[in-house]
């Protein structure tokens, strides 16, 4: 069984989604699997209907707006379906937040002196989507597949506006009968490591208990 919150801040979709998970038993990327379905089949079936409701507006005429039906397809085109942290890897997970606190971004070679690469000022850009699942084993630890990042995430070098661009959705994985400090310790301490460094949260903490 599960319990989470109502969302905390604005639904609006984001310009990209990355689905992560950490998990000893499969339990948390089972769910992490189930997400990114549900979501890939959201973005098509909004694809679709932006298809039908421009043919519509424009009388079958393919020129109708297609401004939602090109938002769809950014978000499908931008869409990272998922994989552990460590397989997804430390330093790449860092560099999801490095264009919030570099003075310069470098793309393919070039710099964009404080710029996304298609010109956009980094500070109006919209926000990056993390979905993470979180499972927490033995003594209140984070399961192997998320080691590596976990370290790199607790360097001391790291400004603290690091992820200012990044939104997160956090579930976290425990069983209550290890006691109210270590149920879903691991996912508990990886928001609020993420808020730390500048990432706001996307909907309250979820919490799932194995034992229920």
């Amino acid at each position: 069984s599960s319990s989470s919150s109502s969302s905390t801040s604005s639904t609006t979709m984001t310009s990209t989604t990355t689905i992560l998970w950490s998990t000893q038993g499969g339990r948390a990327k089972a769910c992490a699997r189930r997400t990114s379905r549900i979501l890939r089949d959201y973005l098509h079936y909004r694809r679709e209907q932006y298809a039908s409701t421009a043919a519509g507006a424009a009388g079958g005429d393919d020129s109708g707006d297609n401004s939602g039906d090109s938002a769809v397809n950014e978000a499908l085109d931008d869409y990272y379906y998922g994989t552990s942290f460590d397989d997804f890897g430390a330093a790449q997970f860092l560099n999801l937040g490095s264009s919030a606190t570099a003075n310069e971004h470098t793309t393919n070679g070039h710099t964009t002196n404080g710029h996304t690469a298609n010109g956009q000022n980094k500070s109006q850009s919209p926000k990056r989507l993390i979905i993470m699942f979180v499972s927490t084993t033995g003594d209140a630890e984070h399961c192997d597949c998320i080691q590596e990042t976990w370290k790199a995430l607790l360097q001391k070098s790291i400004p603290p506006n690091h992820f200012s661009n990044i939104s997160i959705a956090l579930f976290s994985l425990g069983d209550r009968a290890y006691g109210p400090n270590a149920f879903c310790a691991a996912g508990r301490k990886l928001a609020s490591r993420m808020v730390q460094l500048g990432a706001s949260l996307f909907c309250n903490v979820g919490y799932g208990d194995d034992g229920t």
